[in-house]
């Protein structure tokens, strides 16, 4: 289960109307699995690409949207000597699809649907952990609410989450197409003062706390983590640039989830 919270200070703008967005703030979630562009250090050297890529509808549209989220990261192990992130990678798929209530960005907007996701964690360069795979398959029911303050823009997402065919045990031997059943959940809190009518070009102060975990069960491993980020984003004609510090506890992701952590870092993240 993963949770994000975002809090973000506006400043006051002059900007024609036609220069300003939509809400901006589903893009600053600390979710590991976020739709982002990311290069960045927490506890290691990380670099993510993942993106939505819509096939109906859209984030800003009321109705029904759907889209496919692929992603890939690349890690390297604690105290690498590697200059770039390559000793260890996680790919990850999820197809998406959800209905939006409420048409006004100026007030509250619900989201309720589905989605249907695999992981799977790979060990390529790594010493302790040689031809080493995990993989998770899971159903996960959506939802959402997006609600406008002054100068503040508060989103909440959660999901509840089944797993299934899942396999996290690194001693359990891995292999394709077996594994063990469990549950679990995410949540993500975001607070972006860029509101509902962010300006282009603007620069807005933001804060985000990601949650989640697993039930232990056969070979599913008990899994708890939690992520904090804080920096500022603005958009342009290049697209969305966040630069951000960020705190990791609990588990980690990919082939080392089986390991408690406790990181800080920095870290840029782009958005189309």
């Amino acid at each position: 289960m993963i949770c994000s919270a975002a809090a973000v200070v506006h400043a006051q703008t002059d900007e024609p109307e036609e220069k300003t967005l939509g809400p901006q703030s589903q893009w600053l979630s600390a979710s590991p699995d976020a739709p982002q562009i990311a290069f960045f250090w927490s506890g290691h050297l990380r670099g993510r690409l993942s993106a939505r890529i819509p096939f109906i509808g859209g984030l800003q549209e009321p109705g029904f949207s759907m889209a496919l989220l692929p992603l890939i990261e690349l890690q390297n192990e604690d105290g690498s000597d590697q200059a770039l992130p390559n000793e260890s990678w996680r790919g990850r798929l999820s197809l998406q699809g959800a209905w939006t209530w409420g048409e006004d960005p100026d007030a509250p907007r619900f989201s309720l649907g589905g989605a249907i996701e695999h992981e799977s964690d790979h060990a390529t360069a790594r010493t302790d952990a040689p031809d080493a795979s995990l993989q998770l398959n899971d159903v996960a029911l959506l939802g959402a609410v997006q609600i406008p303050k002054p100068r503040l823009m508060i989103r909440l997402d959660m999901q509840a989450v089944t797993y299934v065919i899942s396999c996290t045990d690194i001693n359990a031997a891995c292999v394709d197409f077996a594994g063990s059943t469990s549950f679990g959940g995410i949540a993500d809190l975001m607070l972006d003062a860029g509101g509902a009518r962010p300006a282009k070009g603007k620069w807005y102060l933001f804060g985000s706390v990601n949650a989640a975990g697993i039930v232990p069960n056969g070979d599913v491993i008990r899994e708890l983590r939690a992520s904090l980020n804080f920096g500022v984003w603005s958009r342009s004609r290049l697209g969305m640039w966040q630069f951000y510090a960020l705190g990791f506890f609990g588990n980690d992701v990919g082939i080392d989830r089986g390991n408690t952590v406790t990181q800080g870092g920095l870290g840029v993240r782009w958005v189309p």
